[in-house]
């Protein structure tokens, strides 16, 4: 019951996708086999029928010789852009598909050609009977072959033998591509008009296009005609371009030219502009618009200005406002005089001031204590003059009676 449940599921996941493939393009065409058992020819393998039971004859059998390879081919008999492989296996016999793989060629000779898929189911249970594998590419022929010659694991069989039931190939001729038919073309971008059968995505973009999601996409507008299809990275820039696309030198550059890989002003930068790629302009004090292209020092200032970037003023006092663009001092021959003057006056000055006030401190203290001790007021001076005093008292009443 579960082993019925399983299948039910695979061949339901099988149809779901195929809803959305192109055409089976395996029905009726020429095949070939390595070896035949019995009646089982190559053709049973594309009649149609689609039963897994062998008693049934609706499958190929190679021989069952102990042969340590077999294979089987399909004739597509034309060139078709494959998309898928619907693989219809004997019921109950898997171990001998297991390892198999499908090679997609132009001619017969299958063995040179493209290995699309090889499984490698690690046990039994995990490779059902029936199998829907991608296998992408363009080819007349597709080959099942499995080979016995080195047995890689365990649960394979011994001998080489293939039992198809029902092989359907899916794709469409090539340029062309749909949904359960081949109608619409495949895009010019493509090479060789090749696309995927089903989605008409292109498998490799032609000259001058290169892979851009799901499509192709032309070269930049700077590429010189020729990029790479996986990448679009352009082969080669032309002057004045620079990087993987061949973008346009910044404007700002000289000469317009600039280094390959970055894009850097290598030659500096148009009048006014600094910066690695000349993006950032210099500081509106700079003398007619220069710039160191580094870091944005001005090579000279504007007149009245200093500084690296000139953003300071000059003293007011500088003759005609001149002065060194490193510190700003006065220029040679500028220097005002009353700035010179005020340079050697003050000095002068504040030493005058200095020596008058030590002069005067000096000779109050002499006054009042003398050169040391204490101070002290002198008593004869007062003795003499107390006398004087009392005896010109008198005379001063006197003198008032007799104005009196």
């Amino acid at each position: 019951m579960e082993r019925g449940k399983t299948k039910l599921l695979v061949i339901c996941i099988a149809f779901i996708h195929l809803s959305n493939a192109s055409e089976n393009l395996s029905r009726g065409k020429p095949t070939n086999m390595s070896s035949i058992y019995g009646t089982w020819s190559s053709d049973l393998a594309v009649d149609g029928c689609k039963n897994q039971n062998v008693f049934r004859s609706c499958c190929m059998h190679t021989s069952d010789q102990g042969l340590l390879e077999a294979w089987w081919w399909v004739d597509l008999e034309e060139p078709i852009a494959v998309g898928n492989v619907l693989i219809y296996y004997r019921d109950g016999w898997i171990h001998r598909l297991g390892g198999y793989e499908i090679i997609l060629s132009n001619t017969s000779e299958w063995a040179q050609g493209d290995r699309c898929y090889i499984d490698k189911s690690p046990s039994k249970c995990s490779l059902p009977s029936l199998q829907n594998n991608t296998c992408q590419g363009v080819a007349q022929f597709l080959t099942i072959y499995v080979d016995r010659r080195v047995k890689l694991r365990s649960w394979y069989s011994r001998a080489a033998i293939l039992e198809l039931c029902e092989i359907e190939v899916y794709g469409c001729p090539v340029g062309y591509y749909g949904t359960g038919n081949c109608n619409s073309s495949c895009d010019v971008s493509c090479v060789d008009r090749n696309c995927h059968p089903s989605t008409g995505i292109c498998l490799r973009c032609s000259p001058g296009y290169y892979k851009d999601g799901q499509g192709c996409s032309e070269c930049k507008q700077h590429c010189p005609g020729v990029c790479d299809g996986e990448t679009g990275v352009c082969a080669h820039c032309p002057e004045g371009t620079f990087g993987d696309f061949c973008k346009p030198c910044p404007s700002e550059c000289a000469s317009g030219s600039c280094a390959k890989k970055r894009g850097h002003c290598e030659k500096g930068c148009v009048t006014g502009k600094f910066g690695a790629h000349c993006n950032k302009t210099c500081p509106e004090n700079c003398r007619n618009g220069m710039c160191e292209q580094t870091v944005g020092t001005c090579a000279d200032c504007k007149h009245g200005k200093y500084g690296f970037t000139c953003e300071e003023s000059c003293p007011g006092c500088c003759e005609g406002r001149h002065c060194l663009q490193a510190d700003g001092t006065c220029a040679e021959k500028a220097e005002c005089n009353d700035c010179s003057a005020l340079k050697v006056v003050f000095p002068v000055l504040l030493a005058f001031v200095i020596v008058v006030c030590a002069f005067i401190i000096i000779r109050m203290k002499q006054r009042y204590t003398g050169t040391c001790g204490p101070a002290k007021l002198k008593e004869p001076f007062y003795a003499d003059n107390k006398s004087n005093i009392e005896l010109e008292q008198p005379n001063v009443y006197s003198n008032s009676g007799a104005v009196d």
